[in-house]
């Protein structure tokens, strides 16, 4: 690994947790993983309204209007940023457009995260359709969270070399598996799931399970929450990567 001071700044687009969600908590992690090896990381957190945010780390929280690229444009700069990571879903495509241009602006690169695409882009109306495809061109790297969104972006003219699939799920970092930070009507929501996905399913997924359970002596951290709902909706997704 190159020394601290070689390390590209990273910064990172999207929402911060709470609200608890696939992409915020994608994006923790991500910026925990990275903090941990040294990179220097700058949040910016578009998710607005009135609510705290760590004061640990760099995290600035700009509104999310019109404007938001331009916002994004000034923090980065400001910070130093070497490398920027937009998180969208694919009814956000829109934002790829004055993002692009951001990045044509100022030379820093952007990688875009698509965290979906339920509507292909090949079936978006012919005008959307030619917009996404000139922004999406002018993007340095896209990571998609499944082939379907691999596939949309090919279909409209992405170069295969600068589309890669992942799986988005992040291991949780130690502190997420203290049971302690969660509200008792949390936990006790989470074994409610856990039994009733033991009662369907198959002897050797329970066997497995229950011997996580007996691991954390019978309460459920909501990591092995969130294991066991990926093994039983997107083992198929995973194990194809």
């Amino acid at each position: 690994m190159a020394p601290p001071s070689q390390l590209p700044h990273v910064g990172l687009v999207g929402v911060w947790p709470p609200p608890w969600g696939g992409i915020s908590v994608h994006i923790k992690r991500l910026h925990d993983r990275l903090r941990g090896r040294g990179y220097p990381v700058s949040v910016f957190d578009n998710a607005g309204g009135d609510r705290p945010l760590p004061t640990d780390i760099d995290i600035r929280a700009l509104t999310p209007d019109r404007r938001l690229s331009a916002r994004v444009t000034e923090a980065a700069l400001a910070a130093g940023v070497d490398l920027l990571n937009l998180h969208v879903f694919g009814a956000e495509w829109k934002m790829l457009l004055p993002f692009s241009m951001v990045q044509e602006a100022t030379g820093i690169p952007l990688v875009v995260t698509m965290h979906s695409m339920r509507v292909p882009a090949s079936a978006l109306p012919r005008l959307e359709r030619q917009l996404f495809s000139v922004a999406a061109r002018r993007i340095d790297r896209f990571f998609c969270a499944g082939e379907h969104v691999r596939t949309s972006l090919l279909e409209i003219g992405v170069a295969p070399e600068r589309v890669q699939t992942i799986v988005p799920f992040l291991q949780p970092s130690a502190d997420e598996l203290d049971d302690g930070q969660l509200p008792a009507e949390v936990e006790a929501f989470l074994r409610s799931v856990t039994r009733r996905y033991l009662e369907t399913a198959t002897p050797r997924e329970a066997e497995r399970h229950l011997k996580l359970l007996r691991r954390t002596e019978g309460r459920v951290p909501h990591a092995l929450l969130l294991e066991i709902l990926t093994d039983q909706a997107f083992g198929t997704l995973i194990r194809s990567h």
